[in-house]
Order: C-alpha cells, then structure tokens, then sequence
C-alpha cells in the first residue's frame, strides 16, 4: 500500500497490512513500530518481518502469539534478549519483564520481572502465580497461562497481560511477571536443544547442578550476577537486595531495590580486548 504523508493513517478489512519497500537490501540494525497509543490500547494478532529483496527469504522479528501483548504508549516497545537467531530456543540470555497492574487497589500492582522465579500476585479473588526456570505462570480469570518465551494474554480490557521473560507471567486482573535466564548461572535451565524446548531432563528451577543452566550451544557466561525487578540478586535461590546498574552508564546506579522503568535495556561492554 501508499504511505500517507499525513501523521497518522488506518487500516480496515481482513489481514490488513503495511509494506515498506526500501528499494534495495539494507543490513537492518532496528526496527520501531508505532500503533495508535492515545487509549493505551492493546493490539492483538501483530507480526512483524523482514524479507530479502524479491521476498525470497523471511525473517519474522516480533509476533503478538509468542512474545506476548503490550499496552501501547509513546515510547513504543522493545524486548531484552540476547540471541543466537531469532527463535526462542536460541536466547542464551534473558532479562524478565513486569506483570502488567490492575484497575483497583486491590492489585495495584504487578509482579515484579523475576530472577529464576518471578512475583506472584495477591488479588482477593483472582491470585497470580509466578514463573520459573521450567513453567510459565498459571492462568488468571479471563487469561491465559505464560509460556516459554511469552506472557499470558487477556480478553477482558481492563485486566492486563503477563510480563514476558524466559517463561512468561500469567495473565488476570493483575499479572504476574516473567522469569530470567542466564546459560552458565546455576539455578538456572537450559532447553533440551533448538528442536526441542523441554527443560534438561532432571534440572528443576534452583538446581545446584552448573550444567543444568547451559545452552545447548554451550555458549555461556562467566562471573554472572542476576537481579530481579524488586533488587534482590539470584544465585541458586533468592537473596538480599543489590542495587542494579544503570542502562546509561556503567558508572551509575538505579536506587536500591528499583529496576529498569519502562521497556527493557542491554548494555553490552568491551572488557578485554582479545587479539
């Protein structure tokens, strides 16, 4: 379709769709979508890919039904994993994301984004059960359940979806947060391999076993510290709070139990330069 020049323009019918053609292949570093966000509305059913010039190769970025649905707002989305390729399977490094709060005070909140475990909610009626290294959180009322790689989502407008991670948060009225990952931590658990995303066999979230927590890439990190949304740093279990560093410079700091607010961030920094 024609781009209008104006700021903003609609789309109506079945599948509907925008196609930019850059005239030639680029190297794409990044890709920003922005939906109507006036209404903080959610969006269901989204998709977003690259092709090769002639469509002959497809390469899908984003997609509603694994990665989850957001709120929309000014500021866009984005998500923080680090990949292999761009599949699940593949994250050998997984931030996890915020549950999503409700409409009264009795949830005010979300979870907060997890360490190997995320946060439950408290809801009077409608209880909110975390994620960990091998589940994703359990359904609320009118949601669905995380999964691997996603949040829960909702059909009800005033309840909210599940926060994203490496499994995501359940959804209901008040949501719950998404667990973290990280290959070499121990605690943490690896897929089986990139055709079949059952945890290890025998590896349960918390293990004392480090060759649980390893991709089947055997790409790992070494020296890792782990930290959730509320400030409490991971190793095989939960301990005391640490103050997060900051997005912006690795001088700074974010204040003691407060994490990154907003759509997540990665700072990746040379330490050694290796000949």
């Amino acid at each position: 379709m024609r781009l209008h020049t104006r700021k903003y323009f609609g789309l109506n019918g079945v599948n509907p769709y925008v196609e930019v053609d850059l005239g030639a292949e680029y190297e794409i570093s990044k890709v920003e979508v922005w939906h109507y966000f006036g209404d903080s509305r959610i969006y269901y059913d989204q998709k977003t890919e690259l092709l090769t010039e002639g469509k002959k190769e497809k390469d899908t970025i984003y997609t509603s039904t694994e990665s989850g649905t957001y709120k929309e707002s000014s500021s866009g989305k984005s998500m923080t994993n680090i990949y292999l390729n761009q599949d699940l399977a593949s994250r050998i490094m997984v931030a996890g994301g915020a549950g999503g709060s409700y409409s009264d005070s009795s949830a005010a909140t979300g979870g907060h984004a997890g360490g190997l475990t995320s946060y439950a909610v408290s809801h009077s009626s409608h209880p909110i059960y975390s994620s960990n290294q091998t589940a994703g959180g359990a359904k609320g009322t009118n949601g669905t359940a995380g999964s691997f790689g996603y949040g829960g989502t909702n059909s009800t407008t005033y309840y909210n979806p599940g926060g994203g991670g490496y499994y995501g948060g359940g959804s209901g009225p008040g949501s719950g947060g998404g667990s973290s990952y990280i290959s070499g931590h121990t605690g943490c658990v690896a897929v089986t391999s990139n055709k079949d995303i059952t945890p290890k066999s025998g590896c349960s979230t918390g293990t004392t076993d480090n060759n649980c927590s390893i991709h089947y890439s055997n790409k790992k990190f070494t020296n890792t510290v782990m930290i959730d949304g509320a400030g409490h740093t991971w190793s095989n279990a939960k301990g005391g709070i640490q103050k997060m560093p900051s997005s912006s410079s690795k001088e700074e700091f974010y204040s003691e139990g407060i994490g990154q607010n907003g759509d997540g961030h990665a700072r990746i920094s040379l330490i050694e330069d290796v000949q």
